[in-house]
């Protein structure tokens, strides 16, 4: 796998498109240098005094002024008692500002999908976070223990062993205060500093106190979408319901037929599709038919928030690639665009397979994707074109009578 080098990852602290650079995998999040021991990593420290019983976790969004963001950093998640550095790309921040000057912010971490809201303080143009503050509990079932999962931020040192080889510790903030700046002119928020600090999840036990679980983001920064939605003319002759089929694949792994309706508007050359990506169906793309009767879809096409895996996302054409030598998926992006040849009976054919990524640019030979549509076709439906059903290919998984 590629390793992240400080170059790139200064670059990813100034924002910059470019430097999205990224093995695939899904879920997304992807891993970009080895993983390292958690247990050799997690520094415990007892200098921050105790978590107050009365914290509570803030469930509800606040009132106030709400922006969604898109973040890119470099992620860390616990696997197995390991950690894995990721490079996480288009996950959504949400930020509600107050008129006094409160900020808070959900989804704060990439890696730890919390459901607590994340109190900030807005200062000119800085934001801070002041940790520890409670975001999530589980109950420990071995010992019956409540666990509280707190955000604040985790220092970052490196040091050498006695044996000469060098390692990093990672132990939470005595001050708690991890900060953001706040660009004037683009409204982009960007982690203040040179990296040294993780906004990380950490937890707290008697004996040891606070001690980070693995999980946190480093180089973070929240853009706001520069791509506006496809808007339809209304001059646009708009036809309901025509029947979509493609291939996709499962968690798993394995691959499935699927099928759903999809509109289709056309104005001259111009051709619109809504809800070519099933998890956004009410979004449009917007396509130009050519001299070969070729309607080519352009790559960065903005379709929307998918919230159930909190992801923006975009439309892209590419193929997925097996990469043995590192078990991985490779998404490779054609740059020319999602191509669709029209029929005669106006049914189109797709000549690319569709790809749906988190930003809008990426790198195309190795990109992050939410989901891959193999060999579409939509057909128009009509009283002289319905297709006959066909049979599931496996029955075993069909419940025939009552299953629970």
């Amino acid at each position: 796998m590629k390793q992240i080098t400080l170059l790139l990852a200064a670059a990813i602290l100034a924002g910059n498109a470019s430097a999205r650079q990224t093995n695939v995998s899904k879920p997304m999040g992807t891993q970009t240098s080895p993983a390292f021991a958690l247990s050799k990593a997690s520094v415990p420290t007892k200098k921050i005094p105790a978590p107050s019983d009365d914290q509570e976790i803030i469930w509800e969004a606040p009132e106030g002024e709400l922006t969604y963001y898109s973040r890119t950093c470099i992620g860390y998640r616990e696997y197995f008692g390991s950690i894995m550095p990721l490079l996480d790309e288009g996950s959504v921040v949400t930020v509600i500002e107050q008129e006094d000057g409160t900020v808070w912010m959900h989804n704060t971490i990439s890696q730890f999908l919390a459901p607590g809201w994340v109190k900030a303080e807005k200062n000119g143009n800085t934001l801070t976070i002041t940790g520890p503050q409670l975001v999530y509990q589980e109950t420990n079932y071995d010992t019956d223990e409540i666990m509280n999962y707190y955000v604040s931020p985790v220092t970052i040192e490196k040091y050498t062993d006695g044996e000469g080889s060098e390692y990093v510790k990672y132990t939470p903030s005595e001050d708690g205060a991890f900060t953001f700046d706040i660009n004037p002119e683009t409204g982009t928020i960007k982690e203040a500093g040179n990296g040294d600090l993780i906004l990380g999840i950490i937890s707290w036990n008697e004996k040891d106190g606070f001690y980070w679980v693995g999980y946190g983001d480093n180089y973070v920064v929240c853009s706001l979408p520069k791509v506006e939605p496809v808007t339809v003319p209304e001059s646009a002759e708009i036809h309901k319901n025509w029947a979509m089929r493609y291939y996709s694949t499962d968690t798993w792994g394995d691959e499935y037929e699927y099928a759903k309706f999809v509109d289709l508007a056309i104005e001259g050359n111009d051709y619109y599709i809504k809800g070519i990506y099933p998890s956004l169906p009410d979004n449009w793309i917007k396509g130009t038919k050519d001299e070969n009767n070729v309607v080519t879809f352009p790559n960065g096409q903005y379709l929307g928030i998918n919230f159930e895996i909190l992801r923006f996302a975009y439309l892209a054409a590419g193929n997925v690639e097996y990469d043995p030598e590192n078990d991985i998926d490779l998404a490779i992006i054609d740059e020319e665009g999602v191509a669709f040849e029209l029929d005669k009976d106006s049914s189109m054919t797709a000549l690319t397979n569709i790809l749906i990524i988190p930003v809008a640019e990426t790198n195309v030979s190795n990109a992050n994707y939410i989901d891959y549509l193999e060999a579409a076709t939509i057909i128009p439906q009509d009283p002289d074109n319905i297709s006959t059903p066909k049979a599931p290919s496996d029955m075993s998984y069909i419940c025939t009578v009552k299953c629970f």
